[in-house]
């Protein structure tokens, strides 16, 4: 049975003991909302929604087992997956911003930044292609 639950601001998603407040919706994904959420720690974090339909369970279970098994330092991190009358939820790390919105911050300078950069994404898709995953937006 597909869902239109939406699991708006305040909300509670839990597992077990561990609890995730929605504090923000921040986009719509091809799944559903995508979300920061805080832990009982006051940790913030990143929910992905993936929404109650056969298809998107589907979609879901393969992302979570891929990045379960892909624990590297330039890969985000799953923490956490939560089942919610809404959908399924992944709990993931949540970065401060994406590549482009660090370049336009450090302006003329970033062009020094380049081979680390390039470094660190090389490696993370070394990593993640000896491991037999391809990367859908690469």
């Amino acid at each position: 049975m597909e869902s239109t639950t939406f699991a708006g601001v305040g909300t509670i998603l839990c597992r077990d003991a561990r609890r995730y407040r929605i504090l923000a919706h921040l986009a719509e994904g091809r799944h559903g909302p995508i979300c920061t959420v805080g832990d009982a720690y006051g940790k913030k974090c990143v929910a992905k929604c993936f929404r109650a339909t056969k298809s998107d369970a589907a979609v879901f279970r393969r992302e979570a087992s891929a990045l379960e098994a892909l624990r590297h330092p330039n890969i985000v991190y799953l923490f956490d997956t939560v089942s919610h009358e809404s959908g399924n939820w992944l709990i993931l790390e949540a970065c401060n911003m994406n590549l482009g919105g660090w370049l336009k911050q450090v302006g003329r300078d970033a062009a020094r930044h380049f081979p680390a950069i390039a470094s660190g994404m090389l490696q993370a898709l070394d990593y993640v292609h000896r491991r037999g995953f391809l990367h859908g937006d690469v």
